[in-house]
């Protein structure tokens, strides 16, 4: 591991998503909107943490770099229109969940698309069941007449935890220094 700090353009986007969607929280009044935008923070620092340690393993070249570019901007877009979804009350938390479900499925094609340079599999089998979990919900959700609260957002953050945690054991914290 290098003692430096390597901040890509990648990066800044990241951060710049980021920010756009956080300006529209609001501390003092807890809405849908807070919430959501809250979970996706969550959801966005555990995508970029795994990400960035991916990405280095990839080959810099041209065509790597276009097909990333793309990608990612795919998935930023996908998660900024997650995080705005609670704009629109308790009705978003549905979007919320199929947007949530997009990101994970996209960043698994990502994780597809370049698998025999960074080697790992786990990442991809992270994200695609959380898709497949966010499916099921989803499916529940659309088509069952449920009352959604905002309480359900923490639950369905939670039942993510086990699914990426083992992503994080295997690329983040058994990670030879």
């Amino acid at each position: 591991m290098t003692s430096r700090v390597d901040l890509t353009f990648t990066d800044l986007l990241y951060a710049v998503v980021a920010g756009s969607a956080f300006q529209h929280f609001t501390p003092y009044r807890w809405c849908w909107e807070d919430v959501i935008i809250l979970s996706s923070i969550l959801v966005l620092a555990d995508d970029w943490a795994l990400y960035h340690l991916q990405v280095l393993k990839i080959k810099s070249t041209s065509k790597n770099f276009a097909i990333l570019f793309w990608i990612d901007i795919v998935i930023l877009l996908t998660w900024y229109s997650m995080a705005r979804c609670g704009a629109i009350g308790a009705a978003g938390f549905k979007y919320f969940i199929a947007l949530l479900g997009a990101f994970y499925l996209m960043a698994a094609l990502s994780e597809s698309i370049f698998q025999n340079e960074t080697r790992e599999k786990i990442l991809m089998y992270s994200d695609l069941a959380c898709f497949g979990v966010l499916l099921v919900w989803g499916v529940i959700l659309f088509h069952c007449d449920i009352t959604v609260h905002q309480w359900l957002v923490a639950p369905t953050l939670l039942v993510l935890v086990p699914l990426r945690f083992m992503a994080w054991k295997k690329i983040i914290f058994s990670r030879q220094e």
